[in-house]
C-alpha cells in the first residue's frame, strides 16, 4: 500500500471530507481508517449563539485509535501528533468554506443567529485546528480538487483515481446569493485564514 502506512487527515469543516471519505479511504484504506467523530456543534441554551467545540471542549480519543492506519476527522492538530504521523488536510477559500458551514449548522440553532456574528465565532477556524502548515506532508484545495486529489494519491504512494465520487455537498446559491458586504466582511475577519488559503494555493501547479 506504499511508504505511507499510516498518517493523520485533519479534516477542515466544509472541506470535502465526505467526497474523501468515499473516494479515498473507503477504496484504499476500508476497515484501516478511523473517523475522529467527536466534533458536534454546540449551542448555548439561553443565547443561542454557537460555541467553537474544538476550541472549548477537550476532545476525547475514541477507542483502540492507536491501531489504524489512518485517522482523520474534525480535531486540531495537536491531538495525535504523539504518534508522529505524516499529516495531511485539504483547505478551501475561507468566505466560501465560512458561509456553507453556517447554512449547514443553521438547523441546530436554538435562535436565530445573524451569519456575521456566525462568522465572529469560527473566524480563522482553519489556521487554528490546522497550525504549522508546514508540518504537514501535503495539503490540497478544495477549488483545485481533481488536480489536489491526485496529488494526494502521489504523495501516498497509491494509485491515481481516475474516475473520484465527486458528490460534492456544497451549496453553491447560498454563497451566490450572499451579499458583497457580508463576503467582504467575512474577509476581512479571516485575514490567517486568507493568507494560509493563498499559500496553499499557489502550491497546486
Amino acid at each position: 500500500m506504499g511508504n505511507l502506512n499510516k498518517f493523520i487527515y485533519v479534516h477542515i469543516l466544509k472541506t470535502a471530507g465526505t467526497t474523501l471519505k468515499h473516494s479515498l479511504f473507503e477504496r484504499y484504506y476500508k476497515g484501516r481508517y478511523l473517523y475522529d467523530g467527536t466534533f458536534k456543534p454546540r449551542y448555548n441554551n439561553s443565547k443561542g449563539r454557537p460555541e467553537h467545540p474544538v476550541t472549548i471542549y477537550p476532545q476525547p480519543y475514541p477507542k483502540d485509535y492507536k491501531k489504524y492506519d489512518v485517522i482523520f476527522g474534525h480535531f486540531r492538530h495537536d491531538k495525535y501528533e504523539h504518534l508522529d504521523r505524516p499529516m495531511f488536510s485539504f483547505v478551501r477559500h475561507p468566505v466560501r468554506r465560512l458561509i456553507d458551514q453556517y447554512y449547514y449548522h443553521k438547523g441546530y440553532y436554538k435562535k436565530k443567529i445573524r451569519i456575521e456574528e456566525f462568522a465572529e465565532i469560527w473566524a480563522n477556524h482553519m489556521s487554528y485546528v490546522l497550525g504549522d502548515i508546514s508540518k504537514y506532508k501535503f495539503i490540497g484545495v478544495v477549488e483545485k480538487f481533481d488536480k489536489s486529489l491526485n496529488l494526494f494519491c502521489k504523495n501516498l504512494d497509491i494509485p491515481i483515481i481516475k474516475n473520484p465520487i465527486t458528490k460534492r455537498y456544497f451549496n453553491d446559491n447560498n454563497i451566490k446569493n450572499t451579499a458583497k458586504k457580508t463576503k467582504k466582511y467575512i474577509e476581512s475577519i479571516n485575514k490567517d485564514d486568507m493568507e494560509i488559503y493563498n499559500e496553499i494555493l499557489g502550491r497546486i501547479k
